[in-house]
Protein backbone atom coordinates (compact mmCIF):
# COMPACT_ATOMS: atom_id res chain seq x y z
CA UNK A 1 0.00 0.00 0.00
CA UNK A 2 1.64 3.47 -0.89
CA UNK A 3 -0.03 6.90 0.38
CA UNK A 4 1.01 9.31 -2.13
CA UNK A 5 0.84 12.61 -1.25
CA UNK A 6 0.74 14.43 -4.50
CA UNK A 7 0.65 18.27 -2.64
CA UNK A 8 0.88 20.89 -4.97
CA UNK A 9 4.02 23.22 -4.74
CA UNK A 10 2.30 26.20 -3.28
CA UNK A 11 0.96 23.98 -0.57
CA UNK A 12 4.56 22.01 -0.09
CA UNK A 13 6.40 25.76 0.22
CA UNK A 14 4.45 27.33 2.94
CA UNK A 15 4.27 24.56 5.03
CA UNK A 16 7.75 24.39 4.74
CA UNK A 17 8.36 28.37 5.52
CA UNK A 18 5.82 28.19 8.59
CA UNK A 19 7.73 24.92 10.14
CA UNK A 20 10.63 26.92 9.53
CA UNK A 21 9.36 30.01 11.18
CA UNK A 22 8.02 28.11 13.77
CA UNK A 23 10.25 26.04 15.26
CA UNK A 24 13.45 27.97 14.36
CA UNK A 25 16.84 27.07 16.28
CA UNK A 26 14.84 24.27 18.09
CA UNK A 27 14.89 20.11 18.17
CA UNK A 28 11.74 18.91 16.70
CA UNK A 29 10.22 15.34 17.83
CA UNK A 30 10.58 14.55 14.07
CA UNK A 31 14.18 15.25 13.70
CA UNK A 32 17.12 13.81 15.01
CA UNK A 33 18.39 15.04 18.04
CA UNK A 34 20.40 18.27 18.62
CA UNK A 35 19.67 19.39 14.75
CA UNK A 36 17.80 22.50 15.37
CA UNK A 37 15.83 23.79 12.42
CA UNK A 38 17.31 26.62 10.62
CA UNK A 39 16.73 28.68 7.23
CA UNK A 40 18.14 26.40 4.55
CA UNK A 41 17.87 28.04 0.87
CA UNK A 42 19.06 24.87 -1.02
CA UNK A 43 16.11 23.02 0.82
CA UNK A 44 13.14 25.74 0.06
CA UNK A 45 14.62 25.36 -3.54
CA UNK A 46 14.43 21.79 -3.08
CA UNK A 47 10.91 22.15 -2.32
CA UNK A 48 10.08 24.38 -5.32
CA UNK A 49 11.71 22.32 -7.72
CA UNK A 50 10.60 18.79 -6.45
CA UNK A 51 7.14 18.14 -7.87
CA UNK A 52 8.02 19.76 -11.69
CA UNK A 53 11.13 17.23 -11.30
CA UNK A 54 10.04 14.31 -9.99
CA UNK A 55 6.25 14.24 -10.46
CA UNK A 56 6.68 11.82 -13.83
CA UNK A 57 9.19 9.48 -12.42
CA UNK A 58 7.35 9.10 -9.57
CA UNK A 59 3.98 8.47 -11.25
CA UNK A 60 5.41 6.20 -13.81
CA UNK A 61 7.30 4.13 -10.56
CA UNK A 62 3.72 3.68 -9.13
CA UNK A 63 2.55 2.91 -12.69
CA UNK A 64 4.79 0.07 -12.91
CA UNK A 65 3.70 -1.94 -9.63
CA UNK A 66 0.12 -2.42 -10.57
CA UNK A 67 0.04 -4.90 -7.51
CA UNK A 68 0.25 -2.24 -5.11
CA UNK A 69 -2.85 -0.35 -3.82
CA UNK A 70 -1.98 3.37 -4.10
CA UNK A 71 -4.37 6.16 -2.27
CA UNK A 72 -3.25 9.58 -3.93
CA UNK A 73 -4.02 12.50 -2.27
CA UNK A 74 -3.54 16.00 -4.00
CA UNK A 75 -4.67 18.33 -0.86
CA UNK A 76 -4.36 18.02 2.89
CA UNK A 77 -8.16 17.79 3.13
CA UNK A 78 -8.54 14.87 0.68
CA UNK A 79 -6.15 13.23 3.61
CA UNK A 80 -7.70 14.20 6.52
CA UNK A 81 -10.83 13.05 5.21
CA UNK A 82 -9.81 9.65 4.32
CA UNK A 83 -8.14 9.10 7.84
CA UNK A 84 -11.36 10.38 9.56
CA UNK A 85 -13.27 8.42 7.28
CA UNK A 86 -10.95 5.06 8.60
CA UNK A 87 -11.28 6.27 11.62
CA UNK A 88 -7.27 7.15 11.78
Amino acid sequence: TVFHLDFSTKICFMRTLRRTFLSYGKDRSDCAESCPEKFDLDFLKYVLNFRNKNRSRTMTLLSEHPHLKVYQFKHPKELDLYLNTAGL
